[in-house]
């Protein structure tokens, strides 16, 4: 029976790169400096096919055909060759299928489609600096901008392997550096975590953490603004049995953005160490426990679109969850949302591990209020099946059900009962447990 995990298994096309020639590669002066890369450990086969289990062994019942290259085809002699005659033709349709089988099997509106192609559908510049624009990107139809071009969910570039190889970073590090500077650049100015080098050898994939701003007047603390509600879809059935149903984050939700959130800036970011996996293009066989180029595209391109993927200064561990207000946990690296009684054991962290504690609001009253956004940062007591934070004296305080919180994006006051968010109009009488003056 075919499947995602069978049919993007398969062996890649056999490559003539003998008449490829070295030489320089692109260099910007102002890209983001690198150092050192450490591996993505958490990036293999084992993991990821776990998190995406229902989907890779989902019958798929009409994969396309995948098409063979001729003598021709197959021969490369330049960056431009690779990328038509191999990349466009055989090596990513079948991602792109399998975008589309995924979201059949997960009962998700096709608004929501992946496809991996060129970038140039992502801006309008033709006579553009191409050092600032990427080969490829990952692209959906509910993700626009307000220029109606495609928001970059996942920026690659293709190198030849004659000209850059990932193991130049210790046999070459002055021809390693610039490629993967190339690729952070992309990805700090898309605002985006997560990029790529694919070369007629290997893939290569890259997750970028920034470094904390220090205190002082410049720096700024991450928004707190929890995860949204994921778009109406019906849910499905995950064949692990650790969860009842679950459903698609919201990472697709807005079908408009707007130039702010996307465009390059200068950010003047400091990065860690880039993380990377390398993928060698002869990988095939048992992608339970190997990693294909088409199966790590794959993964990647799932995390980009409908996990959480914008640059932070800390990341959650891998296989974790924030746990929601409306009685459902999001997966922090797939954005999967299922019943948060269908995993009780599951690894609770905030999907922005540095946006943590309490947040407080002065009202008319001149009383403080707990913030809705700040209770989705903090501890859970399972035990209590309550939030809770440790106050200036090291003691435990509960978000018990007579605390009066104010949801700053609606406007409205509530309660939580247990974990779930109870609104209402107006506060009432709130207790004074549900107040806090502020600190001078």
């Amino acid at each position: 029976m075919p499947s995602i995990l069978s049919e993007l298994s398969r062996r890649n096309p056999d490559i003539d790169n003998s008449q490829t020639r070295g030489g320089a590669n692109t260099r910007g002066d102002d890209w983001p400096g690198v150092d050192n890369w450490t591996l993505w450990k958490d990036f293999n086969a084992r993991n990821l096919y776990r998190l995406y289990k229902n989907v890779l062994d989902a019958e798929w019942r009409d994969p396309p055909a995948i098409t063979k290259i001729t003598r021709f085809d197959s021969q490369i002699f330049d960056e431009d060759s690779l990328e038509h005659n191999v990349l466009s033709k055989t090596l990513f349709p079948p991602i792109n299928a399998a975008f589309r089988s995924a979201l059949d099997t997960l009962h998700f509106n096709h608004t929501f489609d992946l496809d991996l192609g060129r970038s140039g559908r992502c801006y309008y510049n033709p006579s553009g600096d191409k050092r600032y624009y990427p080969d490829w990107s990952v692209c959906s139809k509910s993700r626009l901008t307000e220029g109606s071009t495609y928001v970059n969910l996942l920026p690659g570039d293709t190198k030849l392997a004659s000209k850059w190889h990932s193991s130049w970073y210790l046999d070459a590090p002055n021809e390693w550096v610039d490629p993967v500077r190339q690729i952070m650049n992309y990805c700090d100015r898309l605002k985006v975590r997560y990029g790529f080098i694919i070369t007629d050898l290997e893939l290569v994939v890259f997750r970028f953490l920034r470094e904390e701003i220090g205190s002082g007047i410049g720096r700024t603390r991450p928004n707190r603004a929890r995860p949204q509600q994921q778009p109406s879809g019906e849910g499905y059935r995950v064949a692990s049995g650790s969860t009842d149903i679950s459903k698609l984050s919201d990472r697709l939700q807005n079908t408009s953005l707007g130039g702010s959130s996307y465009q390059a800036t200068d950010s003047g970011a400091e990065y860690h160490p880039v993380e990377y996996q390398a993928i060698p293009w002869t990988n095939h066989g048992d992608g339970k426990k190997t990693l294909t180029v088409r199966l790590a595209l794959f993964y990647l391109s799932m995390m980009a679109g409908f996990g959480p993927a914008e640059i932070q200064t800390a990341y959650p561990p891998f296989d974790s969850w924030t746990c929601r207000d409306d009685g459902t946990l999001m997966h922090n690296t797939t954005g999967k949302v299922i019943k948060r009684t269908a995993s009780p054991d599951a690894i609770l962290c905030y999907y922005d591990p540095t946006a943590s504690g309490p947040s407080w609001v002065t009202m008319g009253d001149s009383v403080d209020y707990l913030t809705r956004a700040s209770i989705a940062t903090l501890e859970v007591d399972r035990r209590r099946n309550q939030y809770y934070y440790i106050d200036e004296n090291g003691n435990s305080v509960h978000i018990t059900e007579d605390m009066t919180v104010y949801d700053e994006d609606s406007g409205e006051f509530g309660r939580l009962s247990g974990l779930v968010w109870k609104g209402f109009k107006e506060a009432g009488e709130a207790g004074e447990s549900s107040r806090k003056r502020r600190k001078k």
